[in-house]
């Protein structure tokens, strides 16, 4: 915008904005006043109004005055006067006292007559209905001496009435007036309709509407909103005011509102709207003549001045070009003081030139980045040294933010390095950032503040080289060295341990760590059918990425024969990897689910075999491992393929050494066994041989003596001996075939087992009225199905051979599970009991509760061998008197019947 424009726009507007303000005070001004004198004016008509209803109301007063202490209106009511109505209540009378009706109630407060008259039709109608049925103790009807009288306005259902109530008493009235005689109540008065209230409207020139206020509620809210006078402008025409007016019982219930025309307003606001036009009339010729002034005397010469300046700015060698010598005082010297410079600036330029001339040289030659930003951080000025780093043009560069050399990231970084700089603090340090072609380059950058001659930052100058290549190889070494030690450290780990399943996860952390991956695991090769699968045994990964050692699409995974280039490289002993998007589809189709973008798989030989492998995932980057990495990683393997030669060789000689000391173990219990077995055959089978011995001297005695009948006695007795001793050899030979000959195993449903055992003792439990319960479902189990007959026919027989006197005998079979899985098979009875300290003793060979019942005692130690040969438990809980339960534990299978 022009120096003219500027001025005219500025002093244009100052007059404008005063000729406003000036509007408006004066506006706001006449307006409160104009307001002030409408609202006294409103005041004094409504006041002129409510001056003619009192007045109206007066009328009454006094007609009711005049007709309640009249002797014939008292003689009316007493009934003595019979020609009082048509003497008196004839319409002339109505019409000449300008009442509608008039009701006469009684001393009792009863109704005794009324008369209305209906002026606009001239006849005779009904007195309002609520005048008609007033209370007893209505305050119209209430009078206490005969000066009282009530007048006023009534909101009935009718309408709004104008009512005055008075005592009939007599003409001349008692002294005392209190013993005067009150005969009862004259109500006189009118409607206050449509009518009659324009009629009072007519009187001061307003349009009046009175009407009575609706429910309590509604009342009760305008009478809190309506103060003495509620005035609101309804348009610019006309102005309402608003007023409740209280009845004749003393309550706001009837609206009174005027409406008025706003001459005084409209007239003001005429006269506002002429001096309005007057100032602006006048603002508009100051504004001219000021306007006038300026151009002449000032705007004129340096319209002059500035055309000139401009002029020589847009001369390509301003070298002695001056501007005219135009105006006068200040003017004329500001004229001279821009020629005078000028002619320094002419001095100054030759020496920028040869200024510009040697620093072009050095910046058009220098291998490093050169350039030059604004406060903004727009590039300025770029040597050609950036185009060849970053591969864009420099004209594409100049006039941009960092944004269109580098990422976000860096954008923002080096923003903070200027804001350094823009501060007066010159920065020195690096920057690293990915060019468009894809690599990384880390730049070693120096910037300074640029200041112009009065000190104020303006700008940044900066220089950056290129260190990448040193940055890589420190990145490299350092890269190197932590996994060499990473390397060192998980060799040996796996070299102090023995026990690989423990400490695995820990080295491929430390390995995966120093790798900087996301996932590390290890695959184990199996063969199947000449096909060799792989399988996933141990993974590590970090952070919140997912493992897949519970994947198990990773597990009996074949080699795909479109991945034989990977079987070929591994089972070669070389590495085998790069970037995911690269590899054959098969291999993609399981590595692309689990997120990985890049990967490295080195082999793990064990003794010349591929043993398997282990897998290196980055799930966020795209990366190439170096030789250098391979080879450690490599050294790695090969240390965790000895940890597993070594954990084999441990685990065999640990699985030896266990296997000797469980064969030794089982040894020494077959020896005490045998010596516990040994001693109680030779003890209890001593037994009959003694028996035979001495009935064999007492049968040379009776032989000797010719004693026949005593010799079949002691021959008998030898028998039994013989039987007896027959009886323990063949239980001692079934006892110690048990474990050695055996049937084959079979799957079977342990119900099925329990019924067929059932069937031979069927005869005995029927005979006997024994009561058998089983349970309704059963397990499978697998065993040698002719034993588990014999331990349930011995464990039955014992039930009902102890059963005792029992009334209701029963026995119950069943089954039920116990810590966790276990299942407990159980035969149940309500027998006779087996006291505490015999529980375990009864499965010991030959032992018997009772030595009078038959039987060797061999059978529960049968049981419990045949048992313990399934590797099964068994054991008694009882108490005497309240049966016996014998519990035992037998392999079972998933399926139930």
């Amino acid at each position: 915008m022009t120096l003219r424009r500027s001025v005219l726009l500025f002093t244009g507007g100052m007059i404008l904005i005063m000729g406003l303000i000036s509007s408006a005070f004066m506006w706001q001004l006449m307006t409160d006043a104009l307001s002030d004198l409408e609202e006294a004016y409103v005041h004094q008509e409504v006041e002129a109004t409510l001056f003619y209803i009192r007045e109206d109301l007066a009328s009454l007063k006094r007609v009711g005055g005049d007709w309640a202490p009249w002797d014939d209106t008292r003689d009316f009511m007493m009934g003595e006067d019979e020609d009082y109505v048509r003497n008196n209540l004839d319409d002339w009378t109505f019409s000449n006292l300008g009442t509608d009706f008039m009701v006469f109630y009684d001393g009792s407060g009863d109704l005794f007559y009324s008369r209305a008259f209906d002026p606009t039709n001239r006849e005779v109608v009904s007195a309002p209905e609520f005048l008609l049925n007033l209370a007893k103790d209505d305050p119209l009807l209430a009078h206490s001496s005969p000066e009282d009288a009530m007048t006023g306005i009534i909101a009935g259902p009718e309408g709004l009435l104008m009512v005055s109530s008075h005592p009939i008493t007599k003409s001349q009235w008692r002294d005392p007036i209190s013993e005067t005689v009150i005969s009862g109540t004259l109500i006189v008065g009118h409607h206050l309709d449509e009518a009659r209230v324009e009629e009072l409207g007519s009187l001061t020139g307003l349009a009046l509407r009175m009407e009575p206020l609706a429910p309590a509620r509604e009342m009760r809210d305008l009478t809190r909103q309506i103060p003495s006078l509620l005035i609101e402008t309804a348009d610019e025409e006309t102005i309402i005011a608003s007023k409740v007016i209280e009845d004749i019982y003393g309550k706001p219930t009837i609206l009174f509102e005027a409406s008025l025309p706003r001459d005084i307003h409209q007239s003001g606001m005429e006269i506002v709207h002429r001096m309005e036009l007057a100032l602006v009339l006048f603002s508009l010729f100051f504004g001219g003549f000021i306007l006038f002034f300026l151009e002449r005397i000032l705007l004129e010469p340096l319209t002059a001045i500035t055309s000139s300046v401009e002029a020589i700015g847009r001369t390509e060698d301003p070298q002695g070009v001056h501007v005219p010598m135009v105006g006068r005082g200040e003017l004329l010297i500001l004229v001279e003081s821009i020629n005078e410079m000028l002619n320094h600036l002419d001095a100054y330029n030759q020496q920028l030139k040869m200024s510009e001339r040697r620093f072009r040289a050095v910046f058009e030659t220098a291998q490093d980045c050169i350039f030059i930003k604004d406060r903004e951080g727009r590039y300025v000025q770029a040597n050609p040294v950036m185009e060849r780093i970053f591969g864009m043009p420099v004209s594409a560069v100049l006039g941009n933010k960092d944004e269109v050399l580098f990422n976000p990231e860096t954008a923002a970084q080096i923003r903070e390095q200027d804001a350094q700089v823009l501060s007066g603090d010159p920065f020195v340090g690096e920057v690293s950032t990915d060019t468009r072609g894809g690599s990384s380059v880390t730049f070693h950058v120096a910037k300074v503040p640029l200041r112009d001659n009065r000190g104020q930052v303006t700008g940044i100058c900066g220089i950056a080289r290129d260190i990448t290549y040193i940055k890589d190889a420190e990145i490299e070494l350092q890269k190197r060295d932590r996994l060499l030690s990473a390397s060192a450290i998980a060799s040996y780990t796996l070299l102090v341990n023995y026990d690989i399943d423990r400490i695995i996860i820990d080295v491929l952390q430390i390995l995966g760590e120093a790798v900087e991956v996301d996932r590390a695991y290890i695959f184990e090769n199996q063969t199947a059918d000449g096909e060799v699968f792989m399988s996933q045994h141990y993974e590590w990964t970090k952070g919140d990425l997912e493992p897949q050692i519970n994947n198990p699409d990773l597990q009996r995974l074949p080699y795909h024969p479109d991945s034989s280039n990977f079987y070929d490289a591994i089972s070669g002993g070389r590495s085998y990897g790069g970037l995911v998007k690269d590899l054959p589809q098969p291999e993609r189709a399981h590595l692309e689910p689990q997120g990985i973008i890049s990967i490295l798989i080195v082999p793990i030989f064990v003794e010349d075999r591929l043993w398997g492998f282990i897998g290196f995932d980055d799930c966020h980057r795209e990366r190439f491992w170096s030789d250098g990495e391979i080879s450690v990683i490599q050294m790695a393997a090969g240390s965790i393929g000895g940890a597993i030669i070594r954990s084999r060789t441990r685990k065999d000689l640990v699985g030896a050494r266990d296997e000797l000391e469980r064969k030794i173990d089982e040894v020494e219990a077959k020896n005490a066994e045998m010596e516990r077995f040994v001693y109680t055959v030779s003890h209890d089978l001593k037994s009959p041989l003694v028996t035979v011995q001495g009935f064999v001297g007492f049968l040379r005695e009776d032989i000797s003596e010719g004693d026949v009948d005593r010799v079949e006695t002691d021959l008998a007795m030898i028998e039994e001996a013989v039987v007896n001793m027959d009886h323990l050899l063949k239980d001692t030979l079934e006892l110690s075939r048990i474990g050695r000959v055996t049937s084959p195993p079979e799957d079977v449903s342990f119900g099925d087992i329990v019924r067929e055992t059932l069937d031979r003792f069927s005869a005995e439990i029927g005979s006997r009225g024994v009561e058998v319960v089983l349970a309704e479902s059963w397990p499978k189990v697998r065993v040698d199905r002719l034993r588990i007959q014999e331990v349930l026919m011995n464990l039955i027989e014992n039930g009902l051979k102890y059963m005792g006197d029992e009334a209701n005998p029963k026995i119950e079979i069943g089954w039920l599970r116990r810590d966790g899985d276990e299942t407990i098979f159980f035969i149940r009875d309500n027998g006779i009991g087996i006291e505490a300290d015999q529980q375990e003793k009864v499965f010991d060979l030959f032992y018997q509760l009772d030595p009078d019942t038959e039987g060797s005692g061999v059978g529960l130690a049968i049981v419990k061998r045949i048992i313990e040969v399934h590797n099964g438990r068994i054991w008694i809980e009882s108490e005497v008197g309240s049966g016996t339960t014998v519990f035992f534990t037998l392999p079972t299978v998933e399926a139930k019947s």
